[in-house]
Formats: C-alpha cells, sequence, structure tokens
C-alpha cells in the first residue's frame, strides 16, 4: 500500500509524541556473536489509532490492561528490523523531536553488512555504539523534558 503524504506527515507528529525508537542486543548460546534489532514501537489508549498504523506500515499491536481502576488499558505498537527501517526512513523528513534518535537507527540500519556470521568486531562495536547514542539521546529527551516542567510548574 502507497501511504499518502498526509498520512505520513501526521504520522510523524504522533510518532515524535508516542513513539520509541530501540536497538536491542540478545546475546545467544547457540551463537559466538551478539544479535542486534531495530524496533520502532508506539503506545495509546485508542485501539483505532493502532488498527490505522498496522494498516499502514505492518507491525503487531497488543493491548496491556490495567485492572486498578486509575488507568485506561494502552495499546502498543511495534515494528521489527526492514520494516521497521523503512517506517523510520518515511517519517524522518517530517520529525521534529525524535529526528536524532531517528538518524541514529537509519545509520545503524544502513551501516550493517550483509547477513555475514560470525560478525566481525569492528561492526559489534558500531552497533554497540548505535545503541548506546540512541539509549543516551532518550534519556537526555527526558531530563530536558522534565526540567521544562519544573520550571513551568
Amino acid at each position: 500500500m502507497m501511504v499518502p503524504i498526509e498520512d505520513i506527515i501526521y504520522t510523524a507528529g504522533f510518532f515524535d509524541g508516542e513513539g520509541n525508537i530501540h536497538i536491542t542486543e540478545q546475546k545467544r548460546e547457540t551463537r559466538k556473536t551478539p544479535e542486534f534489532k531495530l524496533i520502532v514501537t508506539a503506545n495509546n489508549n485508542d485501539i483505532n489509532i493502532m488498527n490505522w498504523l498496522i494498516e499502514r506500515y505492518g507491525g503487531s499491536a497488543k493491548c496491556v490492561k490495567y485492572n486498578n481502576g486509575k488507568w485506561r488499558d494502552c495499546y502498543y505498537w511495534r515494528i521489527y528490523e526492514k520494516k521497521a527501517y523503512n517506517f523510520l526512513h518515511l517519517i524522518f523528513p517530517y520529525l521534529k523531536i525524535k529526528k536524532e534518535q531517528c538518524k541514529i537507527a537509519l545509520d545503524f540500519y544502513d551501516g550493517r553488512p550483509k547477513r555475514t556470521l560470525p560478525v566481525a568486531e569492528e561492526e559489534i562495536q558500531r552497533r554497540r555504539l548505535c545503541r548506546e547514542m540512541l539509549t543516551e539521546l532518550t534519556k537526555r529527551g527526558l531530563r530536558s523534558q522534565n526540567s521544562i516542567i519544573s520550571e513551568t510548574a
């Protein structure tokens, strides 16, 4: 499905507020080198927006139920690897808040060599650096948001 430009722009705005970009590292006993994955997620209380994202970009959604009377159910959408890369590539020009994070994720995916095992140590270090940079940007974003909130409170 070709996603209309209006939907891509809307998605970028939604993602700036509700989205997350992750690079995970998994070590498996059956492999000599760790496996790194690009994961994109978004969450919202409205199942309709999750279905809308799935229709346009693929992926899946799950519901987390909070049976405590205080919080509404929350839906989590996620896509992995190539679909995540394609999604980020589409919305990149329209991002405002998560543009730096998106650039790191795109560089992470673009820089990966074709599937060759074992993965060279240099490549493992490059992937770890991308993961660490992404994690640090996420933390810094939270700190700066908190300082703005405390200054206005």
